[in-house]
C-alpha cells in the first residue's frame, strides 16, 4: 500500500513592512499554502503576492479564515 502526505504551510501572513517567514522559498516545497486573509494577518498586497506564487508554482490556494464557517 502507497501511503500520501498532502504538506501544507500558513503563508502570507505579513503585514506591510513586516514578513513573516519566506514565502517565496516555501511556496515551490509545499501541495497546499493556507493564505492568510486579513483579520489576524495578511494584507491585501501580501495576499496577492501569496496568490500569484501559488499559481506560478501550482500549488493549492486555500483561503486561511478568522472565523469559523
Amino acid at each position: 500500500m502507497t501511503k500520501q502526505l498532502t504538506l501544507n504551510c500558513d503563508m502570507g501572513e505579513g503585514f506591510g513592512p513586516w514578513d513573516m517567514g519566506d514565502d517565496k522559498a516555501i511556496m515551490p516545497l509545499i501541495d497546499a499554502a493556507n493564505i492568510a486573509c486579513g483579520g489576524h494577518a495578511g494584507d491585501p498586497s501580501t495576499m496577492r503576492h501569496c496568490v500569484e506564487l501559488a499559481k506560478r508554482h501550482k500549488t493549492e490556494n486555500r483561503r486561511s479564515r478568522l472565523l469559523p464557517r
